[in-house]
């Protein structure tokens, strides 16, 4: 999912430490990539059971910028076979993929209530407009 900030004038090196802090405090560990002068990528893992990936895009202007969550499990690449697994008894697969889902749900909502609130704070606001999610 992303969402899209206009006209909010938020650093987005300070962005992306923003990111990074709400991914460390939930024992993720994290890794930050400069693509250029307007784009941040940064690799969030965590070992747990399922173990978890999620990459956070910062894109744009200090004005006007967007914000990609992006989940990666391997669970979520078996979300078509579910019913199949189910037929023949394997249901306990399916159970893994919705536990991996409900994980990534949660987490994501949580990290753009955060986001939401740091970019708040921050922001040298020029007339401000979220464009939501996407």
């Amino acid at each position: 999912m992303q969402t899209t900030w206009l006209k909010e004038n938020v650093n987005l090196n300070q962005l992306s430490d923003f990111a990074k802090q709400f991914f460390e405090e939930r024992g993720f560990e994290v890794t930050t990539q400069k693509e250029s002068k307007n784009e941040i990528r940064l690799s969030a893992k965590i070992k747990i059971t399922p173990p978890s990936e999620v990459t956070i895009e910062i894109k744009g202007k200090p004005e006007d910028f967007t914000i990609v969550f992006r989940p990666r499990s391997a669970a979520r690449n078996i979300r078509f076979l579910g019913p199949i697994l189910s037929s023949l008894g394997l249901g306990i697969i399916t159970k893994y993929e919705q536990d991996v889902s409900e994980f990534y749900e949660k987490l994501e909502n949580e990290f753009w209530t955060f986001i939401e609130g740091k970019i708040s704070s921050v922001s040298n606001k020029k007339n401000p407009q979220n464009l939501g999610y996407a």
